[in-house]
């Protein structure tokens, strides 16, 4: 099973229509369900993104890989650029994860920061957003660093900034 976490019904929708994952319940989080797995919308921010994940451990099972999916900006990528994070930082703590990637990636792989606000500057090299450390520091409770993963799509970057990102 999958376990997907998103920060908006924007992010889920396309995996929605893919999976077919079904409504189960909404409250606190919007859960779906589907035979390959759950997806849950856990809001803004990386205590949202925490809470979603240990909500959504309750209904997985124990052997889950766990998968963060979502947008950031990006100091020269272009929009729509994906990658999967080799390392996340929480920019507010200073923590620092390292996902286990066994795998060859389908596309690059970058490290992600996390902010608590949204970040125009990207003084480095690498992506901002605002959920991955809070999702990783509480997937890491429930399963093991080869099975949680953070999948990011470059949304903005210094010519096409944050405040153009649409739903679409």
């Amino acid at each position: 099973m999958i376990c997907f976490v998103t920060a908006f019904p924007a992010e889920a929708r396309p995996l929605i229509t893919e999976y077919q994952f079904k409504l189960i319940y909404s409250s606190p989080f919007p859960v779906y369900q589907s035979d390959f797995g759950y997806l849950t919308v856990s809001g803004l921010g990386k205590k949202s993104a925490a809470k979603a994940v240990s909500h959504l451990a309750c209904l997985a099972p124990a052997d889950s890989v766990w998968i963060n999916v979502g947008i950031a900006g990006h100091r020269n990528s272009a929009v729509g650029t994906p990658f999967l994070a080799h390392k996340i930082v929480d920019l507010e703590t200073g923590k620092n994860w390292y996902p286990q990637i066994l795998f060859q990636p389908a596309c690059g792989t970058a490290a992600v920061f996390t902010a608590n606000r949204c970040e125009n500057e990207y003084k480095e090299d690498a992506l901002y957003e605002m959920e991955a450390s809070g999702f990783y520091e509480e997937a890491m409770r429930v399963s093991t660093a080869e099975l949680i993963h953070s999948f990011k799509v470059v949304s903005d970057n210094t010519t096409s900034p944050a405040g153009k990102i649409s739903p679409k």
